[in-house]
């Protein structure tokens, strides 16, 4: 399962990345079978949430193996469909959640700052280590008259929920490394991370902290 910003300029990199993926796959198709996969009816329905300016874009979330059943369902053979990641079209999108770079990088480390500040969104990063990976949030990008729900009294709830969050992905970790949890729901960083759990806490974390700003939004 991997989750995106559902924005106008991601779609349209999703759709040049499954016709790249999946030629064997009608042109017509393509598209609704992932919008199937992502929990929408339909791209119609995805749609509407693209063309929804008034609100922050929509984080969603894709699952593989809902993408697989979408396209059985539509009259193609799964067992040919090739099985592609999309963790790396994931960190390629032009409106990220997220972004990865060597540690020390300072002029990434800016660019992503002024990025994050621009659109109002916490800045999620993870820094490639020499022998692991770090993952690094700061919520200093979020306008600070929405910013309640990450620091002040109504914090600690989600400063707990990230914590468990934390632990139940850190547990499945493979190999001796101990993953190490350092900060609040405002501002921290784990060390100590495999690349794979530190992309899912990087989702996790972002939507923790995002989704109430969209909440925040509408009311």
């Amino acid at each position: 399962m991997h989750a995106f910003l559902a924005t106008s300029e991601n779609v349209e990199a999703i759709k040049c990345f499954l016709k790249n993926t999946y030629p064997e796959l009608r042109a017509s198709h393509r598209i609704e079978i992932f919008s199937r996969a992502c929990g929408y009816k339909s791209y119609a329905a995805l749609r509407v949430h693209l063309l929804d300016i008034d609100q922050l874009p929509q984080t969603t979330s894709f699952s593989q193996e809902n993408f697989e059943e979408s396209a059985k369902e539509m009259g193609y053979s799964v067992k040919t469909l090739h099985r592609s990641s999309f963790v790396e079209e994931w960190i390629e999108m032009p409106d990220a959640m997220w972004r990865i770079f060597g540690s020390g990088n300072r002029q990434a480390n800016k660019d992503w700052f002024q990025h994050c500040r621009r659109f109002g969104q916490p800045m999620v990063y993870i820094e490639h280590k020499k022998k692991s990976f770090e993952l690094n949030w700061d919520c200093i990008t979020i306008d600070a008259r929405k910013d309640g729900h990450v620091r002040g009294p109504l914090s600690s709830e989600l400063s707990r929920k990230c914590f468990l969050t934390f632990q139940e992905v850190a547990s499945r970790q493979l190999g001796k490394s101990k993953a190490e949890f350092l900060g609040s729901s405002f501002v921290g960083s784990i060390r100590n991370l495999d690349f794979s759990t530190a992309v899912e806490l990087a989702e996790r974390f972002f939507c923790m902290m995002y989704d109430p700003l969209r909440d925040s939004k509408a009311a």
